[in-house]
């Protein structure tokens, strides 16, 4: 079916976005609350991680692609499980996005093992998590089996992979409750211009 592209309209630009959940407070809580454990990521205790994923692939020996992929968002969380957490913001549904989020992941893993001096036990486990902020609720696929044939579902031929995902306009307000004043407004905002309800009402202080 391809990509289905629709209008941002009232949503957040990208700017925005990467800026807002660069914030340490605000990259934790998103994290804390898909998990539902309140101090799995600590803000004080995550790290910036180099964006740019580069990769090669060789045929025959030789050089025949090379490319180079940039994350939205990604960390270091040195917290209760050292790991890598990524954000992925998107306005629009892409039928394609386990893909997309399938491979970010693989290059990241990548990254790790190909340093000086890696070993096998030093592997650090890598979660994504896409933001959609459209305005129709999430329609695409979540994972890989959901976008192959009927009768490959029913043979367990391959390991699935899931990607996590928060649709935010469709977010449960007690979640949305338990974000940073920031974060959680927007969000608030952002579900209230779905329903055509004045935002005036969620300003802080009134």
């Amino acid at each position: 079916m391809g990509q289905e592209k629709e209008k941002q309209g009232q949503g957040i630009s990208k700017d925005h976005a990467l800026k807002l959940f660069n914030q340490p407070e605000n990259f934790s809580a998103v994290f804390n609350s898909f998990f539902g454990e309140k101090d799995f990521v600590e803000a004080d205790r995550l790290k910036d991680y180099d964006l740019a994923s580069q990769f090669e692939v060789l045929k025959k020996g030789r050089l025949a692609v090379s490319g180079e992929r940039h994350r939205d968002i990604i960390k270091v969380s040195e917290g209760k499980i050292c790991c890598l957490l990524g954000i992925e913001n998107q306005s629009s549904v892409d039928y394609t996005m386990p893909v997309r989020i399938f491979f970010y992941d693989a290059l990241t893993y990548y990254e790790q093992v190909k340093r000086e001096g890696f070993r096998s036990n030093q592997l650090l486990p890598v979660v994504s998590l896409v933001l959609y902020f459209g305005e129709r609720p999430w329609t695409g696929p979540v994972d890989l089996l959901s976008m192959m044939p009927n009768r490959v579902k029913d043979h367990l031929l391959f390991q699935n992979y899931r990607m996590n995902l928060i649709d935010v306009r469709r977010m449960d307000e007690e979640r949305i409750g338990e974000l940073p004043t920031e974060l959680g407004f927007l969000f608030k905002t952002l579900q209230t211009m779905l329903d055509g309800r004045s935002s005036q009402n969620f300003l802080p202080g009134m």
